[in-house]
């Protein structure tokens, strides 16, 4: 979709011959509130998706393996997220509906109403709770910010998020590395893991960090001194996590990007996306895997995980048309049973589609897979009209969705809201749901198509800014 922009003129400091002061202030204030709610608006889509990831802290809150569902870190976040809501809503906010976002919504439906049939009722409902607030609050503020804003907060976080586990696994390294009870074997000990609870934790957080630092580099705003840091904090989290899973993910996301080439049309995405995910199946499922085991340096029972993901498919049939419930599904009824039979190390199903399918089923493992498929879709068939800025912003998205989505198949971390840093694969996925939809130009001060600020401010809204569809060809 094009964007063709008419800017509302600029204000003037000084009045014109025949004008009062008054005439010019108001529009000069108006200004000023629509820049200082912008940088608001940045900053909390920041502490939203920060504090939101950092429910991941395992080193700090975790020490003596306390499930995710007991970490201390949730009623930070849950105050935090609903404070946040509060503020948007009392601003008039709106949240933008499209069939896309609408899925979306279903999904946590389902997570909410899993409460019904789990093990521990509250836990459920609780995370459940906090899921639905974490959409609302990312919805509200992705839409109402311009593109270039919104990749720019998520690689800050990413990048404040590898500094401290550089500095932590450097200077503290009883929590900022791996101990035994934390790895299967113990050549992985003193693995950085940072201030994730998990190695591979830290490993796919500086995977995306570095694809989308590298990706986004001239459009980052901060310092390149500043920048230069955090990229080469970035590459040593990636590099002495010893987490295989992130070779596997970035290799997916660079494999896809170039079956998809620079500017694709609808039927290239869909081919490209097919035949990406076949070849990862048959990778997967065909003697071909143990090469590739074998060439990341892990042995053919995928480092302990087949026997989990046995278990976890025998829980699944046990409840398979709506699963065992949201969270609670794992901590209450999988987590003692791995814990018994395999070992400290195994507390969940170590990969969210298999955790999808144990904790709601396979409806809520379709509704999960069809959110993922779409914002993979969007961030893939970029309209091809737009800025060269916005392109690369979607090409931000596009390397955060893809990896994630394919490091899913090996952890839970990537696309977990409770113990993981599905925080900023999330965000991602959400805006790209509303992707060049409901969003204003990068030139205007701050977001007023979702949002009338200037109304609840007591002044008139700037003039919103026309568009026309105009989609790019098919192939």
């Amino acid at each position: 979709m094009r964007e063709i922009e008419t800017p509302p003129p600029p204000p003037r400091l000084l009045p014109a011959a025949g004008e009062s002061g008054a005439d010019v202030r108001g529009p000069a204030l108006r200004s000023q509130i629509f820049i200082t709610l912008s940088r608001t608006f940045e900053f909390l889509l920041f502490v939203e998706i920060f504090v939101g990831g950092f429910i991941a802290l395992g080193p700090l809150f975790n020490v003596n393996g306390d499930s995710s569902d007991k970490n201390l870190m949730y009623p930070i976040r849950t105050v935090t997220s609903v404070a946040i809501l509060v503020f948007l809503l009392a601003a008039r906010g709106l949240i933008p509906i499209n069939l896309r976002v609408g899925v979306v919504f279903a999904y946590a439906g389902l997570l909410a109403a899993s409460a019904l049939w789990s093990p521990d009722p509250a836990s459920t409902f609780r995370s459940a709770f906090d899921f639905l607030i974490f959409l609302a609050d990312v919805l509200l503020l992705t839409s109402a910010l311009p593109l270039t804003r919104v990749v720019n907060v998520l690689i800050n976080v990413l990048a404040l998020t590898c500094t401290l586990s550089f500095l932590l696994a450097v200077f503290l390294p009883t929590y900022g590395t791996a101990g035994r009870d934390s790895v299967w074997t113990t050549d992985q000990v003193g693995a950085w893991r940072g201030v994730f609870a998990e190695k591979n934790g830290l490993g796919g957080t500086a995977l995306i960090a570095v694809l989308t630092m590298i990706t986004y580099w001239r459009y980052w705003t901060p310092p390149v001194l500043v920048r230069a840091a955090a990229l080469l904090c970035s590459v040593a989290c990636l590099v002495l996590s010893r987490s295989a899973n992130p070779i596997v993910g970035g290799a997916f996301a660079l494999a896809l990007a170039a079956l998809l080439g620079r500017r694709p049309g609808v039927i290239r995405v869909v081919a490209s996306m097919i035949v990406a995910g076949t070849i990862a199946a048959i990778i997967v499922l065909t003697p071909a895997v143990g090469a590739v085991l074998a060439l990341i340096g892990r042995d053919p029972g995928f480092n302990g995980r087949s026997g989990i993901w046995s278990t976890a498919i025998e829980f699944w049939q046990q409840k398979w048309w709506l699963g065992h419930g949201y969270v609670a599904g794992t901590t209450k009824d999988l987590e003692p049973v791995l814990l018994r039979t395999i070992g400290s190390s195994a507390r969940h199903s170590h990969s969210n589609y298999l955790e999808a399918l144990v904790e709601t089923g396979t409806v809520g493992f379709v509704l999960f897979c069809l959110v993922l498929v779409v914002g993979l879709f969007n961030v893939c068939y970029r309209p091809w009209d737009v800025s060269v800025e916005d392109r690369r912003s979607t090409r931000a998205l596009f390397f955060v969705i893809a990896s994630s989505i394919e490091m899913a198949g090996g952890d839970v971390t990537p696309l977990r809201l409770v113990g993981g840093w599905g925080a900023v694969s999330w965000a991602a996925i959400l805006t790209s749901l509303t992707l060049f939809q409901f969003r204003v130009s990068p030139d205007e001060p701050a977001a007023l198509r979702a949002m009338d600020f200037a109304a609840s401010a007591g002044g008139d809204a700037a003039p919103a800014h026309k568009t026309v569809p105009r989609g790019p060809p098919l192939v």
